[in-house]
């Protein structure tokens, strides 16, 4: 599948955005369940983009405009947060498609940064 470079991507102008309250919406996010019985895990939008804030200040600058390829799929809080919040928030291109092996990217490897979770 083509991917969308950020140039490629049309510009809506600005909008203003209302701080993230604490006790504001909250979403609800399952464990695994691989220690037991899931658990139910409530995490506020501003907790997720206080997560989205430290990840983009600790790995962003390395990253750079690179396109983030994902081993983790969605549903998993990882998944969440590094393959489609944290790309959307610093404005990076994400690949859709889950891979669920890392040697899957390797037809896709260039001079691009790894980060993983699992």
């Amino acid at each position: 599948l083509p991917a969308l470079t950020t140039a490629q991507v049309p510009s809506t102008g600005t909008a203003t955005l209302t701080p993230l309250l604490e006790n504001g919406p909250r979403l609800a996010l399952l464990t695994s369940g691989s220690s037991g019985t899931p658990k139910q895990v409530w995490k506020s939008f501003r907790q997720l983009d206080e997560e989205i804030q430290v990840l983009e200040q600790t790995w962003g600058p390395t990253l750079g405009d690179a396109v983030i390829f994902s081993t983790v799929s969605a549903q998993h809080i990882y998944g969440l947060l590094f393959r489609v919040l944290w790309p959307l928030a610093a404005n990076r291109t994400f690949w859709s498609d889950n891979f669920l092996f890392p040697s899957a990217l390797l037809p896709y490897w260039s001079p691009c940064s790894w980060s993983g979770s699992s």
